[in-house]
């Protein structure tokens, strides 16, 4: 009986590391559109942040600002697309994705980990309008 509760109490602990993250960093980036996609920027951090390192730092707290200041600037979202992943190690991936606004495109960097629940998360990522500013120039060039 003894080791029947110790057994329940490992698994009712763990519960919450296993909760924390995603399947694939696809998902997690999707997670987050379909949230901004709503008009919600603060619930799109909030799922792009689930189980990161940086959680409420200023860095994303500046972030959160942008995405509401972006919304009043260039419109509702309507569409992101993923132009380049490079996959840095098995469990380290950086995905450049391209958000359509009514008014503009939106140039994100997102950079994924997968933790050691095997789970992925955000540790960082940046949205901007300059592309410049979050991609690689190599991204840039149009190849012809």
């Amino acid at each position: 009986m003894f080791k029947l509760m110790i057994f329940a109490l490992s698994i009712l602990f763990s519960l919450p590391a296993y909760a924390q993250g995603y399947k694939s960093p696809e998902a997690l980036i999707s997670s987050g559109f379909s949230k901004f996609a709503q008009g919600d920027s603060k619930g799109a951090i909030k799922a792009w942040m689930e189980g990161s390192p940086l959680g409420d730092s200023k860095e994303i707290q500046a972030q959160a600002n942008f995405l509401e200041q972006l919304i009043l600037f260039y419109g509702s979202f309507n569409n992101h697309s993923s132009i380049h992943v490079n996959k840095l190690t098995a469990r380290s991936q950086v995905h450049y994705v391209l958000a359509e606004m009514e008014s503009g495109p939106v140039f994100c960097y997102f950079l994924s980990y997968k933790n050691t629940s095997n789970k992925w998360v955000m540790p960082q990522f940046n949205c901007q309008t300059e592309p410049q500013a979050v991609w690689p120039s190599a991204l840039l060039v149009s190849v012809r």
